[in-house]
C-alpha cells in the first residue's frame, strides 16, 4: 500500500461502512490494464490529455492539484452485498471494468466523493484496450 496513513485516518477508514449499490474505489496494484486505473479522486492519468481521449477540463484543476496526481492504483467497483463475521465486516463488490465479483475489505476501499470523479472512473473502467484486443484477435 503506497500511501502513508495517520492513525486517525486508518481508524476512520477501518470503520467506514459502505452501502449496497454504492460506488467505491478498490485498491488494485496488479491490474493488467493500466489505462483503467484511477487515482484517489477517480481520475485516470490520461483524463487531462485530449490526445489520449481524455475529457477532463484542465482549466478546472491546476497541474499540481490533488485531482491530477497519482498514484493511479484504484479500480471502480460497486458494492453488491455486505457480510458480517464475528469481528469484521467485508463486502462483495462488482468491478466496473470486467464485471467480476470479488471480496473487498474496507481498509482497501475508498469512497468516491465527487460526481465528476465518478464519471471519470466509469469512463476509465469502460475504456477498451485496443492493443490487447488486437493481440487477442491474432491468437
Amino acid at each position: 500500500y503506497h500511501r502513508q496513513l495517520s492513525a486517525t485516518s486508518l481508524a476512520t477508514r477501518k470503520y467506514r461502512r459502505y452501502s449496497v449499490r454504492e460506488y467505491v474505489l478498490i485498491s488494485n496494484h496488479n491490474c493488467l490494464h493500466p489505462h483503467k486505473l484511477v487515482n484517489l479522486h477517480g481520475y485516470p492519468s490520461w483524463w487531462w490529455n485530449p490526445h489520449l481521449g481524455g475529457k477532463g477540463n484542465s482549466s478546472l484543476f491546476s497541474k499540481s492539484s490533488p485531482e491530477r496526481r497519482g498514484p493511479y492504483c484504484y479500480l471502480l467497483a460497486q458494492v453488491v452485498s455486505v457480510h458480517f463475521e464475528e469481528d469484521a465486516q467485508y463486502y462483495t463488490v462488482m468491478r466496473e471494468d470486467d464485471r467480476e465479483r470479488q471480496r473487498a475489505d474496507a481498509e482497501w476501499m475508498e469512497p468516491i466523493k465527487e460526481p465528476e470523479g465518478l464519471e471519470a472512473a466509469k469512463t476509465a473502467a469502460r475504456r477498451r484496450d485496443d492493443a490487447a484486443d488486437a493481440r487477442r484477435k491474432e491468437a
